[in-house]
């Protein structure tokens, strides 16, 4: 009975760490369903600033838009279509972006339509 106890206890120590990052993996994988909308933000809730978020677009076309640095920056909207990749990295690591809106049955790759964003981040420093 030891083992089963030990595993127990490990059972339970996985499922509060997993609970404190929940919040981190939450933003990983968004799903957007139609008409959604994600207002100018900046990605600044990881440790590690330095290094790129990188991104994969499935499904529906989103009208993405990328500032500056400042909120009140001047903004460029382009579309990502399924299969699109980018990144922000370097000085635009921190840039202002944010999804426009999704233009409905622009893709036939989910059977009832949508986008998947999976959404790539260095969470925690990397160790010397």
């Amino acid at each position: 009975m030891a083992g089963h106890s030990q595993f127990k206890n490990i059972m339970f120590r996985k499922g509060a760490q997993d609970k404190k990052r929940g919040k981190v993996f939450t933003k990983i994988i968004r799903e957007l369903t139609t008409a959604a909308r994600m207002g100018l933000h900046q990605d600044r809730d990881e440790e590690e600033l330095a290094a790129p978020v990188v991104s994969f677009s499935l499904g529906d076309t989103a009208l993405f838009r990328v500032g500056g640095l400042q909120r009140n920056a001047p903004t460029r909207s382009f579309r990502l279509a399924s299969g699109d990749a980018m990144s922000l990295a370097g000085e635009s690591r921190l840039a202002f972006h944010g999804v426009d809106r999704i233009i409905a049955g622009s893709s036939t790759l989910l059977p009832e339509g949508g986008r998947i964003n999976l959404t790539l981040r260095r969470v925690t420093k990397a160790s010397a």
